[in-house]
Parts: structure tokens; C-alpha cells; sequence
């Protein structure tokens, strides 16, 4: 087995700190739109606050995935990013029943505020670590001289069943 190429950790980073930067913004607004239409107008700053402070503690758990050999390996960097995306769920939901229940915060500016921003960074994650892996999975199938059958014209793609059937390769009285 041969060692795999290390996923570059600032991409990454990069696409986590805008990811940050947005669910907050998109969490506030969501909250403000949320609280504007509740009963609990005094309550705005501090709903503002928790959802920019939890936000921020899930950009913590970035941490993780960018900590290097040998705490991470390239063969479980993504099962770290995938600890990460789990334990800023649990984050979120965790800061939403105690905001909510224990500090009496409006629940629909809270719920509303922290799934959408929690949602985008989600996404975001995801989408950043599919593109590492499958980048690092390209470089690792040219290096072994495997190419994907779309990008080598050689390999012939499989008869579909109608183009089978004009060419007269299946018989038309066969059972299906």
C-alpha cells in the first residue's frame, strides 16, 4: 500500500474562516427577521450575541481536521472533518436548548438564527472536503497510471439496452 499525499489543510482553512464569517452574518439576519416578527424586542442584542459567539465556538472545531501528522493522518483526514461537522451539530443543538430553556431567549430567533448559520457551514464543509479528497484521489490515481473511465476516450462506455438490441446483440425473443 502506498502512502497518500497529505490533503493541503489551507483551502481548508480559508473556505472555513468565510464559511465563519457568513453564518454569522446570515445567523444574525435570520434571527433579527425571526425576532422582528416575535414579542421579544428587547432580547435582539443578546440573541445577536449567542448566535455570533456559538458560531464562532464552531469554528473551534475547525481545529481538528487542520492538525497535522501524527494526530491526523491523510488516511483519517476525513474522518476527522466528518468528528468535526458531528461535533458543531451537537454544538449548536447543545447552545440552542440551553439559550433557549435556561437563559429564556426568544426560541424562534434562536432556532431560526443558529440552523441556518450551523446549515452553511455544513455545507461548506462538506463541499470543501469532497473537493480535497476527490483532488487528492485524481493525483493519486494518475501517479498509479489509472484513469477515470470519462477521461481515458478508450474504454467504450456499455451499450444501452435499445443500442443492444438495434445492433443485434441481444435477440429480441430473449426473456427479461
Amino acid at each position: 500500500m502506498t502512502a497518500m499525499e497529505e490533503i493541503p489543510r489551507k483551502p481548508y482553512a480559508m473556505v472555513m474562516l468565510i464559511a465563519c464569517a457568513a453564518s454569522i452574518a446570515l445567523g444574525i439576519g435570520i434571527a433579527a427577521i425571526a425576532g422582528a416578527a416575535g414579542e421579544h424586542g428587547g432580547d435582539q442584542t443578546r440573541v445577536m450575541l449567542a448566535i455570533g459567539l456559538t458560531m464562532l465556538a464552531g469554528l473551534s472545531l475547525c481545529a481538528l481536521p487542520l492538525a497535522g501528522p501524527p494526530l491526523v493522518t491523510a488516511e483519517r483526514w476525513g474522518l476527522m472533518v466528518l468528528m468535526a461537522s458531528v461535533g458543531r451539530t451537537l454544538l449548536v443543538l447543545s447552545a440552542m436548548v440551553v439559550l433557549v430553556e435556561a437563559l429564556g431567549l426568544p426560541r424562534q430567533a434562536i432556532g431560526y438564527g443558529l440552523l441556518s448559520g450551523a446549515l452553511l457551514m455544513m455545507f461548506a464543509e462538506a463541499g470543501i472536503a469532497v473537493h480535497l479528497l476527490m483532488k487528492r484521489e485524481r493525483l493519486r490515481e494518475s501517479s498509479r497510471g489509472v484513469l477515470h473511465p470519462a477521461a481515458n476516450p478508450s474504454v467504450s462506455a456499455p451499450l444501452s439496452s435499445q443500442a443492444a438490441v438495434e445492433s443485434g446483440s441481444v435477440s429480441s425473443g430473449s426473456a427479461l
